[in-house]
């Protein structure tokens, strides 16, 4: 995981006193320990990174406004945030579930290829460049196909389709949000200086990004934390040793 920068450090720690057997355990003991508590943190970090589509849909279905349109076919009132909602959701999740695929397919590839692994390593650049490659490719090819799948629909289907998204619109739009909820939200929103509207409606429309930035960087904390741990440990365990 992080053995390369973690055995490049120094250990003085009596580690000439001790036997190879010794210090080869009390190492191994020490990195087992640090990459346990960097495991915790990571299940923390993905928790946030999933957690974005249901962010990108709150916050999209806030920040609708009358009308939208869901597979072509317009809505309003509940219905349009819901639409959104689902739009947006639906769209994080499939970016998410993309990169996440690209990850775990090009992780099995380096297992399989050793010609693979030492190209990873060697141009790590290149790799890189190629994997945002696939994942644009990805991303922007699937859209187009459903989008064309949808439009060879024979008439027939798309007015049943339409007709459902009707009546499910009519359904939430009978949905009625109690009146003082309503009225609490108008009294802040109309109390609110504009700056503070301004940047409430920015922080939530950005939401999803700032979360995914938030969990990329804690990603990197991590890695520098999982060393640290590993010296912590290594230090207590030559202590007691």
């Amino acid at each position: 995981m992080q053995v390369s920068a973690i055995s490049a450090q120094n250990f003085t720690s009596g580690s000439d006193m001790r036997t190879p057997e010794d210090e080869m355990e009390i190492r191994a003991q020490a990195l087992n320990t640090a990459i346990t508590k960097g495991r915790k943190r990571a299940k923390t970090l993905d928790r946030a990174y999933w957690s974005v589509p249901l962010i990108a849909a709150a916050s999209a279905g806030i920040l609708t406004g009358k009308t939208s349109t869901f597979l072509a076919k317009e809505v309003s009132g509940n219905a349009a945030k819901v639409a959104n909602a689902v739009k947006s959701g639906a769209w994080w999740s499939f970016l998410l579930g993309t990169a996440a695929l690209g990850g775990a397919l090009n992780n099995l590839a380096e297992r399989k290829s050793e010609s693979i692994r030492k190209f990873n390593q060697n141009n790590p650049m290149l790799s890189m460049i190629g994997n945002i490659a696939a994942f644009l490719a990805v991303t922007t090819a699937v859209p187009m196909a459903v989008a064309a799948g949808y439009g060879k629909l024979s008439p027939k289907w798309i007015g049943r389709i339409n007709k459902g998204i009707a009546d499910i619109s009519g359904h939430l739009n009978n949905i009625k949000i109690p009146k003082k909820i309503g009225n609490f939200a108008d009294s802040i929103s109309k109390k609110s200086p504009d700056w503070l509207k301004t940047t409430a409606k920015t922080l939530t429309a950005y939401a999803p990004h700032i979360t995914i930035l938030s969990a990329l960087f804690g990603s990197f904390s991590n890695r520098a934390k999982i060393a640290r741990d590993f010296q912590n440990e290594y230090n207590r365990l030559s202590n007691d040793a």
